[in-house]
């Protein structure tokens, strides 16, 4: 047992508070309660420590150094595991052919739309702004957003895939 029994003391009675600090920064409960079991138990098992003045402070900061060390690791895990995925397929020249395709029919279904409904899907799906962006800049309702993308959508996806393949 750790020789400073006030450091058990306001971990026991600060439990919840330290849990929320891991979680905030694992995003991840189950993780945060493994950070807080590896804690509890380097307090039991430290060396004698020269007296702490501000437990709960020196607790949070072991929490919060113990949690990003974890966080760390988690990175670094999913890093290796990413290195060690299959490269990615390199697609054969008749698949690019027929993806040429299709963007050439997408750029021909574009042209038939009208202004503004063409507008409204080039700046929501190529340009990525968010639907109030448009709606604010075009001075029409999210409501008139999302038709204008349902009708965009519909007429490209029936010029893209005549057959309904898509």
């Amino acid at each position: 047992m750790s020789q400073d029994p006030l450091l058990i003391e306001a971990f026991l009675g600060h439990r919840t508070a330290l849990l929320k600090a891991a979680v905030a920064v694992l995003r991840d409960r189950n993780r945060a309660e493994d950070v807080l079991q590896d804690a509890y138990l380097r307090l039991c098992s430290a060396p004698p420590l020269a007296r702490v003045e501000q437990p709960l402070s020196y607790l949070f900061r072991m929490i919060r150094n113990l949690a990003i060390d974890a966080a760390r690791h988690l990175s670094r895990e999913g890093r290796l595991r990413d290195g060690l995925a299959a490269p990615p397929a390199i697609p054969s020249p008749e698949d690019e052919a027929a993806g040429r395709d299709r963007l050439r029919r997408l750029e021909a279904a574009l042209a038939e739309l009208p202004d503004r409904t063409r507008l409204v899907f080039e700046m929501s799906r190529i340009g990525g702004y968010t639907v109030d962006h448009v709606a604010g800049t075009l001075g029409i309702s999210p409501r008139l957003v999302h038709l204008h993308l349902r009708d965009a959508m519909t007429h490209c996806r029936a010029r893209v895939f005549p057959g309904g393949e898509g």
